[in-house]
């Protein structure tokens, strides 16, 4: 806008050349001013010395009316000059508050009314002093709406940023209560169920169970010591250690512990994993008879950490909720990954009336296995017995 002002002054000084030798001068420094307040403006914004210049060169051309333009346009506010006073009161708007913009604004508005009266203004100067007070408020009280808006506004956005990052405290704070509700189900609770249940018979299997389930109410301590991992054979997990871990379910074929030893991945990768072997392992060590079907399936340790415990978990309830004592478990591997079926012929139930505080199906079978990758479709009825179908990857 500034431009385009400071072009039109400088073609209407060359069109219409008032008498005086004044107007190439003005003429030029239109178009030189212009040009600079537009690189500083977009460099710097408007900045205060930046509008004080303007202000200063928009008066002197007031003030000098009589020499730069001719004598018919020097009344009724329609010179060239006016034409910068209007221009400078819109700049002098946007860059200052009305407390000190309307000030200097009053300051353009007296200058160009001395100017046209000096100059011989047939009017005086009053009715372009008249438009220009107009112009003077209005854009003073636009301005202020506009802050006062835009204030509002900032504030609005403050408090979003303010409930989202709270919002975001509360989600780290809840999947960390998960984190560890999903760990004392997995592990404290499903031992002193089993124990409780008769459920764990072998000795061997009791003492792992326990090991793991004090492994997890020490990681809950913050005051509790913890392991050096240099002096942990293995990347370290969940589970334990070694390619898979050494937790409640041992290592036996796929890592190393009490039940014997295999060789250990001690990169930083994540090693492959049998995962018919792992599930093997798990359904030996369940009082239930299950019949498998379990294909050779390589998946990485972390998936088939999550399986595992979602087939112990899968397989717990068959023994504690359907009433029956066999469960049919299928592996078959896929192009990209496997899936896996827990299927058995008990009571079964209504997966809609399903308790959010059941931990087990809903946290250590379908959110596990989500945020491993897979996905699983629960299918029961009463009556009717119960399906799991895990797929990995989704």
């Amino acid at each position: 806008m500034r431009v385009a002002i400071g072009t039109a002054v400088a073609a209407a000084a060359v069109l219409y050349p008032p008498s005086g030798h004044l107007w190439p001068v003005a003429a030029a420094v239109s178009l030189c001013w212009a040009a600079a307040f537009a690189v500083l403006a977009v460099r710097h914004g408007l900045t205060v010395p930046l509008v004080t210049c303007e202000i200063a060169l928009t008066c002197l051309a007031c003030l000098h009316q009589g020499d730069l333009l001719p004598p018919g346009a020097l009344a009724g506010g329609v010179s060239w000059v006016a034409s910068l006073v209007t221009m400078s009161i819109v700049v002098t708007n946007m860059a200052w508050s009305a407390d000190r913009a309307v000030p200097a604004c009053a300051l353009l508005v007296l200058c160009h009314l001395l100017g046209s009266r000096h100059a011989g203004a047939t009017d005086g100067g009053t009715g372009a002093a008249g438009i220009q007070t107009l112009q003077v408020g209005v854009l003073a009280t636009m301005t202020c709406l506009v802050r006062r808006v835009a204030d509002l506004a900032d504030g609005v956005l403050a408090d979003l940023r303010a409930r989202q990052r709270r919002a975001a405290e509360d989600g780290t704070r809840r999947r960390e209560e998960q984190r560890r509700a999903d760990e004392l189900h997995g592990t404290v609770l499903a031992t002193l169920t089993a124990v409780a249940g008769g459920g764990v018979r072998s000795h061997d299997r009791l003492r792992r169970h326990a090991e793991r389930a004090v492994s997890v109410l020490e990681a809950l301590d913050p005051q509790a010591p913890r392991p050096d991992p240099a002096a942990v054979p293995g990347p370290a997990g969940p589970l334990g250690t070694g390619p898979f871990g050494t937790g409640a379910f041992g290592t036996g074929p796929f890592g190393a512990g009490p039940r014997g030893s295999a060789p250990q991945d001690t990169g930083p990768q994540d090693p492959a994993v049998r995962l018919d072997i792992a599930v093997r392992y798990v359904v030996a060590g369940v009082d239930l008879t299950v019949r498998t079907d379990l294909e050779e399936v390589l998946v990485p340790g972390d998936v088939a950490e999550t399986v595992v415990i979602a087939v112990e978990e899968l397989l717990t309830n068959v023994r504690r909720h359907a009433r029956t004592g066999a469960a049919r478990l299928t592996l078959t591997r896929t192009d990209r990954g496997f899936e896996l079926e827990v299927r058995d012929d008990g009571a079964g139930f209504d997966t809609a009336g399903v308790s959010p505080q059941r931990y087990g199906l809903r946290h250590a079978v379908r959110d596990a296995v989500r945020a491993a990758g897979g996905t699983s479709d629960v299918r029961s009825a009463p009556g009717r017995g119960t399906r799991v179908l895990l797929r990995w990857p989704r």
